[in-house]
């Protein structure tokens, strides 16, 4: 299968760093966006989903009455997503220069930015308005830290998973304009499509699950000794998600083609070929309705 080129609207270079103990990443993010409407823009929305887990007072938190699905959140264990810099990279730069963070080329110029009334979104002023058919590159740098696991992110013990876990820009329509939701207990992921490049640094120990493929993977030394970058490339995707653990057993299958990795945890391997055997029947249903899985890997 094959997501349309005319898809790709917002490109992503993450390089994020995991400290397994205080369960926070910190990351330098680059965006690249591209404005494929006739509107002309003088702000980006942003999602902070994470701040969803920030104080009793978010609107998730209020909704969903600090339980989901049955489990309670803690509360000595609040997660948020900080937001410390955004600029502007207003020289030309090519994907290369974008993709290295030892050696990013221009500096960028400062924008203003601020948190909405409700945490979970924030909106970045233009120094310009952008028009129609118009690209911007932005440089963020943010801190994340994670929740004891609830909702579909958060960590135990050594496993992390990391769900919604950066600053993610909002869908900009046609005929609406900006989709910026507040995240609320029923909010979905409502995201473009485009490509993302992400350098992971995490304790060697762990075992690594991501979206997309790893292409590269490096030994630190020095100070950063016992310590992993993993790079990972995903191509015409709407988000990225990961999740580390140094007690996952990898399990490998095969299904139309399509590579299928397993990470389990030591006491559900035996569950390996079931989860497989599930798996199967919802590609089936799912390439019926939409047509071919369009990556490689799942």
């Amino acid at each position: 299968g094959e997501v349309p080129e005319t898809a790709r609207v917002a490109d992503y270079w993450i390089d994020a760093r995991l400290d397994a103990e205080r369960h926070e990443i910190a990351g330098t993010l680059r965006l690249a966006w591209h404005n494929e409407t006739q509107r002309s823009v003088d702000r980006l929305p942003f999602h902070l989903y994470m701040n969803g887990f920030r104080a009793e007072d978010s609107a998730w938190m209020n909704q969903a009455r600090g339980q989901h699905r049955g489990q309670k959140f803690a509360r000595d264990r609040w997660g948020f997503v900080e937001v410390r810099k955004v600029e502007q990279i207003v020289e030309p730069v090519d994907e290369a220069r974008l993709v290295d963070f030892e050696n990013p080329g221009p500096s960028g110029t400062p924008l203003a930015f601020a948190e909405d009334d409700e945490p979970s979104t924030m909106t970045v002023s233009l120094a310009e308005p952008l028009g129609p058919g118009e690209s911007i590159v932005l440089e963020l740098e943010f801190l994340t830290r994670l929740p004891q696991v609830f909702a579909r992110t958060g960590y135990y013990g050594d496993f992390h998973m990391a769900g919604q876990w950066y600053p993610k820009i909002a869908v900009l329509e046609e005929a609406s304009g900006w989709q910026a939701h507040t995240f609320g207990l029923f909010s979905e992921f409502y995201a473009d499509f485009g490509n993302y490049e992400v350098q992971l640094d995490v304790p060697s120990a762990m075992v690594v699950g991501a979206t997309g493929i790893r292409v590269g993977e490096e030994a630190l030394g020095g100070d950063e000794e016992g310590r992993t970058r993993l790079h990972y490339r995903a191509a015409m995707v709407h988000d990225f998600a990961w999740v580390a653990d140094p007690d996952f057993v990898e399990h490998w299958g095969e299904i139309d083609g399509i590579r299928v990795r397993q990470l389990l945890q030591p006491e559900h391997v035996h569950d390996a070929q079931a989860h497989l055997d599930a798996l199967a029947v919802t590609i089936a249903s799912m390439q019926a309705r939409f047509g071919p899985y369009p990556w490689s890997t799942i």
